[in-house]
């Protein structure tokens, strides 16, 4: 295998592992990743579920002039560790509960992990949705879709800039692919976790909380939101949408074909031949009295009503005054109704 298709490798799997094996299934983001060759999220020593700091792709200074090294240095090995460290504490607290039976405090703890679990899996997303070598636009597949959709790059861009500017407090802006429209989202979070759109899985997410740029711009987040579309890795996301756009379900839609299993399905239902023989198909009727039903008269022609009985089981009315057979398709099974003892 050539360097080049290792590294391929590599990048596609951090990206999958990033995504999660629910988020591949459309189910939404699963979990995330630490670099090749770094210890991932995974079980721990105890045989517990852990969270691992993912290394950067980068320096912490690869990003300037753009985002300044000291900032990146702690945004990732402070918040970003708090996180992790806040999601393993929670998935601590509730083995201990498990293990006392006692389920007093489980709103905070579960409250807890979602924060900072989202919290985890978003800078996961973030950090890699960012490169030296990022800016322009994006290409290929992704840039159809955000033509398609939004009517140009400038326009997407203009449209996620407001959202960025426009979080109240603390949160997100973000690109989701969601899956059940097949469709590009632009959204906000709050905090960490809220504004959730369910199912839809992030592909490009923006941090606007304070910690993100206030040692370098202050309180203008607008200035850090322009700065930041200079280092945004848009193969990283294009290769995001790809994944996800391949691995939907071909099913999702319904099948309006018929089931393989409905011999029947595919009939047509029986037209009325006006060529048909006057004398009336013979079926099989229930038995009266254990001999056969008679059926036809005698002459070819069915019982008239008043020529001295009673019509059997299963007898047909006639059309009213014609005197003669009925014509296929006539007859109780039209309307649901029957004439004659047991018809109804």
């Amino acid at each position: 295998m050539s360097d080049d298709q290792s590294d391929s490798g590599v990048q596609r799997r951090s990206v999958m592992q990033t995504m999660g094996a629910a988020g591949l299934a459309l189910l939404g983001t699963a979990g995330a990743t630490a670099a090749a060759g770094q210890e991932q999220d995974g079980d721990a020593p105890n045989g517990q579920p852990s969270y691992q700091l993912p290394e950067l792709p980068y320096e912490y200074d690869a990003l300037e002039p753009h985002i300044d090294g000291r900032i990146m240095e702690l945004h990732h090995g402070e918040h970003h560790q708090a996180y992790v460290d806040g999601a393993n504490e929670a998935l601590e607290e509730f083995e201990s509960m498990r293990e006392a039976g006692e389920f007093d405090d489980i709103r905070a703890a579960k409250r807890d992990f979602s924060f900072n679990y989202s919290g985890h899996v978003n800078h996961t997303v973030f950090w890699e949705n960012m490169s030296p070598d990022g800016g322009g636009e994006p290409e290929g597949d992704l840039a159809s879709a955000i033509d398609e959709q939004f009517g140009s790059f400038e326009d997407f861009q203009a449209e996620f800039t407001a959202t960025a500017n426009n979080v109240e407090g603390d949160g997100w802006a973000m690109l989701f692919y969601e899956p059940l429209a097949d469709a590009l989202v632009i959204g906000q979070v709050e905090g960490q976790n809220e504004l959730a759109h369910q199912r839809a899985i992030p592909i490009l997410t923006l941090d606007v909380w304070e910690h993100a740029y206030y040692l370098q711009y202050e309180n203008d987040r607008g200035a850090y939101v322009d700065e930041w579309w200079n280092v945004v890795d848009w193969e990283d996301v294009g290769e995001r949408y790809e994944l996800l756009t391949d691995a939907e379900p071909d099913d999702l839609e319904p099948d309006d074909e018929p089931a393989e299993d409905d011999p029947d399905a595919d009939e047509e239902p029986p037209e009325d031949d006006p060529d048909a023989d006057d004398e009336p198909v013979e079926e099989d009727e229930p038995e009266a009295n254990g001999e056969p039903d008679p059926g036809p008269n005698g002459n070819g022609e069915p019982d008239e009503p008043g020529d001295g009985g009673p019509m059997e089981p299963g007898d047909g009315p006639m059309e009213p005054g014609d005197g003669g057979p009925m014509e296929p398709g006539d007859g109780p099974g039209a309307n649901n109704e029957s004439m004659g003892p047991g018809g109804n």
